[in-house]
């Protein structure tokens, strides 16, 4: 196993602006945002009454998973910014109770890597899995590949169904489904695939009300999305849970076959100021054969 650090640095559309005292301000498109961020303990570079007078909105956490936005400045409900590959990408965001916005930019550097290697491909076939709302998909789909989309909440595929609209691409293939159950039954079709990436959630639930826990799922997908692989893939897992970094070292010490390259490490989003605040974990694995 390889270590690297892996650092997105934000792109015209997307600016990390400063962190600290628990809390982070970023710039989308033309409206800054202040959210909470438990992993930003340091003293911001600013002072944050500085951020709640240039800022738009601020979210306040009101439960354990939801809250509300103070609205300081006008903004419209929904906005796009453009992706920082492709021609004319688009993501529709909004404010959520959840915090979210539509966009995780700290996977700016793994849609960069999709999308320079789908590109040179002769019909890639390509799973989003855990897909939110679509960014990899849209990447993978204007590189030309073939591109399943699979997450268990329709209301986020509706979402992804309005950034392929405003993005001007076509033909994504829409699963409505558990992507852990997706991935056994392609696995069992017998079919395989150039790229794969996996962004799974801690907790959550499944369509019908299936229970869904990353750390004792993960080596089920794993193994199964490691044998969708084909020869010259790669698959991508992202991890933001705390806690899996011994559950994830237990799957790269098993045997695995010699013709896979597992290059695993923290994943950075880097502000204004060079800061550098860790987001979570990146696992890429690249079959030469």
């Amino acid at each position: 196993m390889h270590f690297r650090e892996f650092c997105s640095t934000g792109w015209s559309d997307y600016q990390l602006l400063d962190f600290g005292d628990q809390f982070k301000y970023e710039q989308f498109g033309a409206y800054r945002l202040i959210r909470p961020e438990p992993r930003a303990t340091e003293k911001p570079s600013t002072p944050l009454k500085n951020w709640k007078k240039e800022a738009q909105a601020l979210f306040t956490q009101t439960g354990p998973h939801q809250g509300s936005w103070e609205i300081f400045k006008s903004m419209p409900d929904r906005w796009d910014i453009c992706l920082p590959i492709g021609n004319g990408l688009k993501m529709n965001l909004k404010r959520t109770q959840f915090k979210h916005v539509g966009l995780f930019p700290e996977q700016q550097v793994n849609w960069e890597f999709i999308f320079s290697n789908l590109m040179p491909q002769s019909e890639a076939k390509f799973i989003n899995a855990f897909a939110y709302t679509g960014a990899a998909s849209i990447a993978a789909r204007a590189a030309g590949a073939d591109v399943v989309h699979v997450d268990a909440l329709r209301q986020l595929v509706d979402w992804t169904a309005i950034n392929q609209e405003k993005s001007n691409v076509q033909g994504i293939r829409w699963v409505v489904d558990d992507a852990l159950s997706f991935l056994k039954k392609e696995r069992q079709r017998g079919k395989t695939y150039h790229g794969i990436v996996m962004d799974p959630p801690a907790f959550g639930r499944a369509p019908g009300g299936k229970r869904w826990q990353l750390k004792s799922q993960i080596p089920e997908l794993w193994e199964n999305a490691l044998h969708l692989l084909q020869p010259k893939s790669f698959l991508i897992l992202n991890t933001y849970t705390q806690g899996i970094s011994s559950t994830l070292e237990e799957l790269f010490n098993n045997k695995l076959p010699f013709y896979l390259k597992i290059t695993h490490g923290p994943l950075y989003l880097q502000d204004q100021f060079g800061k550098k605040l860790l987001t979570g974990w990146i696992t890429l694995v690249e079959r030469k054969v």
